[in-house]
């Protein structure tokens, strides 16, 4: 069983209103208003973690495969730049 701890939060008078209005529309309380938009917060704040890591797993290393980086020592290329850039 899931169990619920009381918090208090601050509302602006638009917000209060808008989430008073979805709760009557799907008869539920503000609470459970609250609740289901936080977790889908949470669900698209994961989601996007993890499109963000697919992509970076999937550029990591592309590099490698063009022409152009052929014989190209990158730890070298990229200390190059660091020190040109003053990093």
């Amino acid at each position: 069983m899931n169990t619920m701890t009381r918090t208090q939060i601050s509302l602006s008078k638009s917000d209060r209103k808008a989430a008073d209005q979805i709760a009557g529309r799907h008869n539920v309380s503000l609470a459970e208003v609250i609740r289901q938009a936080l977790r889908e917060y949470v669900q698209k704040q994961q989601q996007r973690r993890a499109e963000r890591k697919a992509l970076a797993e999937r550029l990591a290393g592309a590099w490698k495969n063009s022409p152009n980086w052929k014989g190209v020592d990158a730890v070298k290329y990229q200390r190059e730049i660091r020190r040109e850039k003053g990093i």
